[in-house]
């Protein structure tokens, strides 16, 4: 009996944890991901209507380049490719935001940068952590 509420235990545990994850957990399509970079920007920018457009496409483009280094192995040509695709898509902003929104493009992007600081290193990473 005790062994089947322990099973019962660890099964609802497991489950919640399962659920606490959220959406974020769930796999979005590049599309679905600008849709929301854009609706967010829109929010955070006030983007005008004939921005929208020309964002959504340079965020959809980004997406997709970003889906293609999924594929790599290699951490440092990852990387430099998510890097380079995250450069395209701000030289490409650059034109279509006005000069405001663009710094505060790259303000809220820099609090979101450091808001993700520390997530995924390792315990015993302290050395390469302190060549960054």
């Amino acid at each position: 009996m005790k062994k089947l509420i322990l099973t019962f235990v660890l099964l609802l545990t497991a489950a919640g944890l399962t659920f606490a994850q959220g959406p974020q957990a769930q796999g979005r399509t590049p599309e679905e991901r600008a849709s929301m970079q854009v609706k967010h920007m829109n929010k955070q920018l006030a983007l005008s209507a004939e921005q929208q457009p020309k964002v959504k496409e340079v965020m959809l483009a980004r997406a997709n380049k970003m889906d293609a280094c999924k594929a790599l192995t290699d951490k440092a040509a990852k990387r430099t490719k998510m890097k380079e695709a995250k450069d395209e898509a701000d030289a490409a902003l650059k034109t279509i935001l006005s000069a405001e929104q663009f710094d505060k493009y790259v303000k809220l992007e820099a609090e979101q940068m450091g808001k993700g600081k520390g997530k995924g290193k390792k315990k015993g990473n302290a050395e390469s952590s302190e060549e960054m």
